[in-house]
């Protein structure tokens, strides 16, 4: 069945999608200037480190913090929620949202490949070490650990989003970016095999947060094989997993990406998904680089520029690097787009 890009429908039947779906009750949409926090949540690196983020800035609305499966559940039995704990207290204290990620992939505990996960070395020159989505000794754990989160933190009113991860290497779901790496793993499974377990993966975040949105940040998971879109197996597979998500978790299943520069447009398809779907569905997106730090030669413009695109391609919030977020000379324009974002985010 061919799905109707949400920017074509009708106002009548957004309406009813709208008033018809069973998340009306669930938590707002994430949206304004989020800061990005420096550095993640590690066993050794929680509340001192979190207390100094720029929490009590009334330039931004919410804050996103990150730490590693390996340190939230070290051992098979054992969790460690310390860091977690302390993020969200401190959003409560002060007033912000907190998004939030665990992040599996290159940070999946030694335990799970004791276990019998498979351990795929990348053949790209940094010898990172992954599972495979798709095996069920990874996939059953890591699961497991999602479900264990939703049932700590869903019912806090600070979090507002999650973020997905087990599709890739961290986040953003590109498993491989070499060729070598892309022909191993098509041999080991594939995009097929991959699309099987995004859904699996994404199910089990919607069964752990049935308030909290969940957002997949998007990356074509293998590099492209073909030229022409309609032969490109990996970009239909991330075409395929976008869709079915948005059809199957209307109004919980956001769209996000960790590219956002000045020249972000709808010809780079995770651009295109979220220009398509931002109306009824959660949306946002990441700085790809520091302005503060590089002088915006990687966002290809003023960090005003990149906030721009973001607005006109759908986005409801903005991650900001934290060098931004702290530079006295971008207060003013954090607290105009901070305004702007929750505006055009609505209600």
């Amino acid at each position: 069945m061919r799905t109707i890009p949400l920017r074509f429908r009708t106002p009548t039947i957004l309406a009813f999608y709208l008033l018809a779906t069973p998340w009306a009750f669930a938590k707002p949409f994430p949206a304004g200037i989020v800061n990005l926090c420096t550095g993640q949540i590690t066993p050794k690196n929680t509340l001192g480190n979190l207390a100094k983020r720029p929490w009590a800035n009334p330039n931004v609305s919410g804050m996103r913090v990150k730490t590693q499966w390996r340190y939230a559940q070290p051992n098979s039995g054992t969790y460690d929620w310390t860091g977690l704990d302390e993020a969200l207290g401190l959003a409560n204290a002060n007033g912000k949202f907190l998004g939030l990620s665990v992040v599996a992939g290159l940070s999946t505990p030694p335990w799970v490949y004791d276990a019998g996960a498979t351990k795929y070395v990348l053949r790209d020159g940094t010898n990172g070490a992954m599972p495979l989505p798709w095996e069920d000794a990874f996939l059953s754990r890591w699961t497991g650990f999602i479900r264990a989160m939703g049932v700590r933190y869903d019912g806090n009113p600070a979090l507002r989003y999650v973020v997905i991860s087990g599709l890739g290497q961290a986040t953003e779901t590109y498993l491989a970016k070499t060729s070598a790496d892309a022909t191993a793993l098509t041999a080991l499974g594939g995009p097929s095999a991959w699309v099987r377990a995004a859904k699996q993966i994404i199910a089990a975040y919607a069964e752990a947060f049935p308030t909290t949105p969940f957002f997949m940040t998007m990356a074509i998971p293998f590099p492209s094989t073909d030229p022409r879109p309609l032969h490109d197996t990996a970009l239909l597979a991330e075409q395929e997993v976008v869709n079915w998500a948005v059809a199957t978790y209307p109004g919980r299943f956001g769209l996000m990406t960790a590219s956002l520069n000045a020249h972000s447009a709808t010809g780079y398809y995770p651009n295109l998904a979220i220009y398509n779907y931002h109306l009824a569905q959660p949306a946002g997106f990441q700085m790809l680089a520091s302005n503060f730090q590089d002088g915006g030669v990687r966002n290809r413009g003023t960090l005003a520029d990149c906030i721009a695109a973001g607005i006109q391609l759908g986005g409801k919030f903005v991650e900001v690097y934290e060098a931004d977020v702290d530079d006295p000379a971008q207060q003013g324009l954090l607290a105009a787009e901070d305004i702007a974002l929750n505006a055009v985010a609505g209600p």
